[in-house]
């Protein structure tokens, strides 16, 4: 890099040959009938080595270690887990703020956060802050690519139930008609699992089209909240569903 007065990825044999006679690896230096340039590339190899174990090491026990995320929880072995102490939940949007933290870190959820969302919902807890609420389910429902697994965990939980009372009552809800294989909360789930697809998806030109429009839609979370709520109707029969 110093030598070229940039960043390459190929270290070309002349670059060696320069490289070993700056670092001082000469004739003088090394076995006889040996080039410098083969003595500096074998020390080179086994300290890359080093460096690689020590890295994959560090990178390890960083990864596993305990990594204070705020608002009570932390990240444990790539687990978002309840802190032993400090955990506020006097406000229930902790519950949509934890989910944010999955996702924007890829984390898996703990089960000491699990039975805590669980034990917090059991109490009916009343929404304080709609506007909060909204802004995190906005920012969960506009990370393209990575929102059916969180909304899937939360409708699984009951938290998306708790915030849109819409698709809770739809979750066990089984309509007697072909379009439903499935209830129609589940219904609503695939829904957003198939437009994620669309993101990797090759196929025909109308494939293409559609992958497109969503991947350029400036506002994603609208969609999803339309889709989360087109059937909303259907929680009262006798009545149009649209």
């Amino acid at each position: 890099h110093a030598l070229s007065k940039s960043e390459q990825d190929q270290f070309s044999v002349p670059k060696q040959e320069e490289v070993a006679n700056l670092l001082g690896y000469c004739l003088e230096s090394v076995p006889p009938n040996t080039p410098p340039v083969e003595v500096y590339m074998a020390d080179l190899y086994a300290a890359m080595g080093h460096i690689y174990r020590v890295t994959k090491q560090v990178t390890h026990r960083v990864e596993h270690s305990r990594l204070i995320m705020g608002i009570g929880m932390d990240c444990r072995r790539k687990q978002l887990v309840t802190a032993k102490d400090n955990f506020v939940d006097e406000d229930p949007n902790w519950m949509l703020w934890a989910f944010e933290l999955m996702q924007r870190y890829n984390l898996e959820m703990g089960d000491s956060l699990e039975q805590r969302i669980l034990s917090t919902l059991r109490t009916d807890p009343e929404m304080v802050d709609m506007d909060s609420a909204s802004q995190a389910l906005s920012q969960i429902l506009a990370c393209r690519g990575k929102i059916y697994p969180i909304v899937e965990a939360m409708a699984e939980l009951g938290v998306l139930g708790w915030l849109l009372p819409e698709f809770e009552a739809l979750m066990n809800l089984i309509p007697y008609d072909p379009s439903h294989d499935h209830t129609v909360g589940q219904h609503t789930l695939y829904i957003v699992q198939n437009l994620e697809e669309l993101l990797t998806l090759t196929g025909d030109e109308e494939t293409t089209t559609m992958r497109t429009l969503y991947s350029e839609l400036p506002h994603p979370e609208q969609l999803m909240m339309a889709v989360f709520l087109h059937d909303a109707g259907k929680a009262h029969p006798g009545r149009a569903h649209s």
